[in-house]
């Protein structure tokens, strides 16, 4: 029997209304905030073809915003860390050479482009669906380390298998 679990249970969501999570609603509701907003604020100055043009231009970002996840962040946290970063405490990089480094890269070498680059060329294994090999039995696997079969193999005694 095997369970099926989300790969990162940090991204479940519960859904409030249509379908969206309190984050998405509220900025949603900031969407139509703006629309009507700016409609009652440019209705005098435009027509109202443009004016319902100007209205989706100016809402969209908000509604975009509550979509938005980029390396695991939101919008609010992505600007938090740009502010961070450019702002509030800029730091230019440069580049520094150690010695330990080149060392490091010189052992590397012989097994990314010497004699011994073996594994260090393409495959056409699937990545996510392998055997690993265990004394005399293989054991399938996929994603997912085989905890109850390898605990299996190590808790009997030698010669059981």
């Amino acid at each position: 029997m095997r369970v099926q679990i989300n790969n990162e249970f940090r991204d479940y969501s519960e859904a409030l209304f249509f379908g969206l999570n309190m984050r998405q609603l509220i900025f949603s509701a900031l969407a139509c905030g703006a629309a009507v907003d700016s409609y009652f604020l440019l209705k005098e100055h435009f027509s109202l073809e443009t004016l319902s043009w100007l209205c989706i231009l100016i809402a969209s970002p908000f509604a975009a915003l509550g979509f938005v996840k980029y390396n695991g962040m939101n919008a609010e946290q992505i600007v938090w860390a740009w502010i961070k970063c450019d702002i509030l405490m800029p730091y230019e990089l440069k580049f520094r050479s150690e010695p330990e480094a080149k060392d490091l890269a010189l052992a590397l070498e012989m097994f990314t482009e010497g004699s011994l680059n073996t594994f260090a060329q393409n495959t056409n294994v699937d990545a996510g669906h392998r055997l690993l090999k265990i004394g005399s039995s293989l054991v399938p696997f996929e994603n997912k380390f085989p905890h109850n079969s390898l605990y299996g193999l190590m808790s009997t005694k030698f010669g059981e298998t």
